[in-house]
């Protein structure tokens, strides 16, 4: 018995919430459901006060109790996937009948609990879904940490890893050239992590050449974005930022980075980098918060299935 339960307060919808729980994620099961002695704030004797339920194998109660507590983006619960019809299965389950999609591959539960349903890294040892990563080398526990964490400021990586970037690496199964194509050409097939879509108004790959893109999330949201290309070399490189429309006109951004995607033959394969470098240490544990990490990693896992059909 794990001597750790989580504790949901989920005033006058409990049971609802353990069963939806229970009917949406493997390992996870109903169990005693107890009723209050007397009234209680928001309910009365008799109507159920505790529920306890298994989470994904945790043990968990659902408590119907005291005024509302709304949840928070302070927690959160991320569900590693292995494929991406098992991500597809529980991002589409949450956000329905009242929940909602959030930016970088967070979403929101009908009872406002934040969920990360992130693509998992085969093994831990820097490795994607598809044998990853360059297992054996000296950095091999430092990609695991970055995975979990997601932000290391000062930390110095390969590739030059500046204080402020966040970034993931993954050896995708196909070649260079068929990556980069699914890059250049194929963008609207994987540049938002699903359900979301992207829309592709502009790449121009020459610098100052405009890149633009409207994401369209499955509530309705819409969130466009103006930006330029810094640097393209092919095959090799594709740099942009959106603090500045074309014409180099500087434009405030919330979330302001220089996004760094690289592709480098590995045999076969291409093992392939994408970075996101900011201003200051505030802006990186922002994105971070965010779920970079989850969001970033989702989209390199929709980038492989589309490459890999031009291989």
């Amino acid at each position: 018995m794990s001597k750790l339960q989580l504790c949901l307060v989920v005033n006058g919808r409990a049971e609802e919430a353990a069963r939806f729980y229970a009917a949406t994620f493997p390992d996870s099961t109903v169990g005693a459901i107890h009723p209050a002695a007397a009234d209680f704030p928001g309910g009365r004797a008799g109507d159920p006060l505790v529920v306890e339920f298994t989470l994904l194998g945790q043990p968990c109660f659902a408590l119907n109790h005291g005024p509302p507590t709304p949840f928070s983006d302070a927690i959160s619960f991320q569900v590693l996937t292995d494929d991406q019809a098992e991500t597809d299965r529980y991002w589409n389950a949450i956000v329905a009948d009242g929940g909602r999609a959030r930016d970088c591959g967070w979403c929101q539960d009908r009872f406002g609990l934040s969920w990360q349903v992130t693509p998992r890294a085969d093994g831990g040892h820097g490795r994607s879904r598809s044998g990853g990563g360059r297992a054996g080398h000296a950095g091999d526990d430092d990609d695991a940490e970055d995975r979990r964490c997601g932000y290391r400021g000062g930390a110095q990586r390969r590739e030059a890893m500046t204080e402020h970037e966040l970034a993931i690496e993954r050896r995708i199964a196909a070649p260079v050239d068929a990556v980069w194509r699914a890059w250049t050409e194929n963008l609207p097939k994987w540049w938002a992590p699903r359900p979301w879509t992207t829309e592709l108004l502009a790449l121009d790959l020459t610098p100052g050449g405009r890149f633009a893109t409207t994401m369209r999330g499955p509530g309705g949201e819409e969130m466009t974005g103006e930006g330029v290309i810094l640097d393209a070399v092919p095959y090799e490189r594709i740099v942009f930022t959106k603090a500045f429309a074309p014409g180099w006109i500087p434009q405030p951004q919330r979330l302001a980075f220089v996004g760094i995607f690289t592709f480098e033959a590995d045999g076969d394969a291409t093992h392939y980098r994408a970075a996101a470098r900011h201003w200051d240490e505030e802006t990186a544990k922002m994105h971070a918060e965010m779920g970079f990490e989850g969001g970033w990693g989702m989209v390199a896992q929709q980038l492989e299935a589309v490459a890999v059909n031009f291989a």
